[in-house]
């Protein structure tokens, strides 16, 4: 919804100052990970090299991050080449939760024995 301006009204063409507009239109957020689904409680596993570039800590870092700024918990379980050898290594498992409740970690009953 473009309006004219006075430089407009003036004849002075509106290539030279830009089109005016009612309002900014809304930012298209692009992201690199589809955290509507990563944060939706399920646990999940992601592999280095298939669903993240850089490393398993760089990735906990990330994850950490996002429910810091969402105001939600997470908890993060990484393993290297080293902790894993037969499982090809390098990978994050995480869970999102709605809340802080879980800030310092989730109950042990969340985890495998």
């Amino acid at each position: 919804m473009a309006r004219t301006s006075g430089a407009l009204a003036a004849g002075i063409g509106e290539d030279r100052y830009g089109e005016l507009l009612d309002a900014l239109p809304r930012p298209v957020r692009k992201t690199r990970y589809p955290w509507a689904v990563w944060t939706d409680g399920q646990p999940r596993k992601l592999k280095r090299g298939r669903h993240f570039a850089g490393t398993v800590d760089g990735m906990r870092s990330t994850l950490t991050t996002h429910a810091r700024s969402r105001d939600m918990a997470v908890a993060v379980v990484m393993r290297t080449a080293e902790d894993a050898p037969g499982d090809d290594g390098r990978y994050i498992a995480f869970q999102f939760f709605p809340d802080r409740r879980f800030a310092d970690g989730p109950p042990p009953a969340l985890f495998e024995t």
